[in-house]
């Protein structure tokens, strides 16, 4: 099988999968020959991202006159597909994304703002009239209110599928690293974990906002909620026993995965709209709901920390899921699911 993959787009967020295929001999041991000319290939491999996207890609473009087989890497941390108007592709195989709504009729959701569904909800809450993004994308570009919508018989080429690892919970950031490869403990002396850290985004902000006045208020529990130093934070992280999360740019935060990873329990708002590898967003298995407005944390703290004893199988469940998947396995599913593709 001949591939050509074109991720010149964003080219370093491949590269780390392929340095690890290549280093565990996975193209060999499934026949797979990565060709230079898109021409040349039984398969197209190509990238897509926040900023460069079908929408605004040349109508010239050979991505739209090939009848080569087509796999799109959409390189979007927000679980919707920016990818629409999909017949301009002659033969679209699937769209790989690291995370995507479980509900596949979700992907043509009215609920959007700014081409995210988790925008929406915290909208919901903070009536921000003009969220003014300093950094634009597509979403703000072209998808501020509306998507178009994807035909269901389309639905289903939407995949979960690991492909971005600096996205991901196989990231080679140092911290995550730190985590991943020592042991936790489960003998913690922080009640809680929430740092406030400004972001480039009014709705973000007032979301975390809103977290920090819930818990400076409070006088009942020891709040670590200040800036740290990568050293400090990563030793004093793994002491606490609840981390406070919240929706970003993306449903997701690097300190989710530190919490799964270290064996603190995550309190997050239900966050269970979103799959991925491994599947952590499983509420009451894998984290704490929370409401959007967070007006329930503090009951929710008062319960988990009653009852914490309680919560360390899931902890070392938790642990376990997330160390179960390895580069090596990653990479391993990506291509298996690239042939099984091609030969349907």
């Amino acid at each position: 099988m001949k591939i050509f993959i074109d991720v010149n787009i964003q080219k370093l967020r491949f590269e780390c999968l392929l340095y690890f295929t290549k280093k565990y001999n996975i193209l060999s041991k499934m026949n797979i020959n990565i060709v230079k000319k898109y021409n040349e290939a039984d398969l197209i491999l190509f990238l897509v991202n926040t900023q460069k996207n079908i929408i605004n890609l040349e109508n010239d473009h050979y991505l739209f006159k090939t009848k080569i087989p087509i796999i799109l890497l959409e390189r979007n941390d927000a679980s919707i597909t920016w990818v629409r108007d999909l017949k301009k592709i002659k033969n679209l195989k699937a769209i790989f994304k690291n995370r995507i709504l479980r509900n596949s009729l979700f992907q043509n959701t009215d609920k959007i703002l700014n081409g995210r569904y988790h925008y929406y909800l915290m909208n919901n809450i903070y009536k921000i009239k003009n969220i003014n993004e300093k950094k634009k994308d597509i979403g703000s570009n072209f998808y501020t209110n509306n998507l178009l919508k994807i035909d269901n018989e389309d639905l289903h080429k939407i995949k979960c599928v690991l492909w971005d690892f600096h996205s991901s919970i196989l990231s080679d950031d140092q911290t995550l690293k730190f985590f991943r490869f020592n042991k936790m403990n489960l003998k913690k002396d922080i009640d809680i974990y929430f740092y406030n850290k400004p972001k480039n985004n009014v709705l973000i902000n007032k979301s975390l906002e809103n977290i920090n006045n819930i818990l400076i208020n409070q006088k009942k529990y020891k709040v670590l909620d200040k800036h740290l130093e990568k050293e400090e934070y990563e030793e004093k992280f793994k002491r606490c026993k609840i981390a406070v999360s919240y929706w970003s740019n993306s449903e997701w935060i690097s300190m989710d995965y530190h919490a799964m990873y270290s064996g603190v329990i995550l309190i997050k708002p239900n966050t269970d709209f979103v799959k991925q590898q491994p599947d952590i967003y499983q509420h009451n298995k894998c984290y704490i709901p929370c409401k959007d407005d967070y007006s329930d944390l503090l009951g929710i703290i008062d319960d988990v920390l009653i009852k914490y004893d309680s919560y360390k199988s899931m902890l070392l469940n938790n642990r376990k899921m997330v160390m179960e998947l390895n580069e090596e396995k990653a990479c391993q599913l990506f291509w298996e699911e690239i042939k099984k593709l091609y030969k349907d």
